[in-house]
């Protein structure tokens, strides 16, 4: 289990425990929680966000408030497409709908090349002030060209995508979408692309052209660290200042297992990757 969902788990069991909740759910959470990394644990996400929102005492009415909020946390998650809330919770008829990073760098996004098309396509129609359209369509030609070297599938064995990748990079395929989004080296981007870049930027963290402003959509980033805790709303401020630690690639990513010889002749089982398009954020 990474540190990334550890942070998820630890969030929501310090809030159920702290409201008193039992069942099979309760049981599920504390099974993650013990499991989970030492250095999570000690950051103690629900005594940050109970201050967050202003709640310090521990007066009688202060802590039913406390008990409230704890007992309202949910753990969101398990279905297609993958929301960009993480845990959501209420105080005062305020909804936090709360997408969690844990570390230095993080993914933003990481989908298959045609659920990057595809979400793309959702970037492109809502944002209303891009002035260079232009961009887009070198996207689009971009594509085009990924499409070339994907031929019939993205997914395959490590030998299979690992070829492709390699393909990609001496075809000044990587250069090309660094260009429009940013590398880690170069994270900053030209005006023509700034516009484009932003829009994708939100949506990765957002969610809110995907789910339409419903839970699925995230309003703050809470991020962790062995040093500290961080939470942010996502506002068009908190975008300009990310704007410069976004970066983007093409990467594989593991897809479960495969076969390693035709269907029915038995034999070995390889890895199974896929072709994705992975978009990055640092601290």
């Amino acid at each position: 289990m990474s540190e990334g969902k550890d942070f998820e788990y630890v969030t929501v069991y310090e809030a159920w425990d702290f409201a008193g909740r039992t069942g099979t759910e309760m049981v599920d959470i504390t099974r993650k929680y013990n499991s989970a990394s030492v250095d999570v644990k000690n950051t103690h996400p629900l005594n940050y966000l109970f201050n967050y929102v202003g709640l310090t005492g521990s007066d009688p009415a202060t802590y039913a408030a406390k008990q409230s909020m704890a007992a309202s946390f949910r753990l969101l998650g398990g279905s297609k497409p993958e929301p960009k809330t993480d845990v959501l919770f209420t105080h005062v008829g305020t909804t936090y709908k709360l997408s969690l990073k844990w570390g230095d760098s993080f993914q933003a996004s990481s989908a298959g090349v045609e659920g990057t098309e595809r979400f793309i396509d959702r970037v492109s129609a809502g944002i209303a002030n891009i002035n260079n359209y232009e961009s887009i369509a070198k996207f689009l030609l971009l594509m085009n060209d990924v499409d070339d070297v994907i031929g019939d599938s993205a997914k395959g064995s490590a030998t299979e995508i690992d070829a492709k990748l390699t393909r990609m990079e001496d075809e000044g395929l990587q250069s090309r979408l660094q260009e429009m989004f940013g590398s880690s080296l170069t994270p900053a981007v030209s005006r023509d692309f700034y516009e484009f870049k932003k829009g994708v930027i939100t949506e990765s963290i957002t969610g809110n052209l995907t789910f339409g402003g419903r839970e699925g959509s995230a309003n703050y980033v809470f991020t962790g660290k062995k040093t500290g805790l961080s939470l942010s709303p996502i506002t068009d401020a908190y975008i300009n200042n990310i704007m410069n630690l976004s970066s983007v690639r093409f990467s594989a990513k593991g897809r479960g297992w495969m076969s390693s010889s035709p269907e029915g002749s038995g034999g070995q089982v390889v890895r199974r990757r896929e072709l994705v398009i992975r978009f990055d954020l640092r601290d």
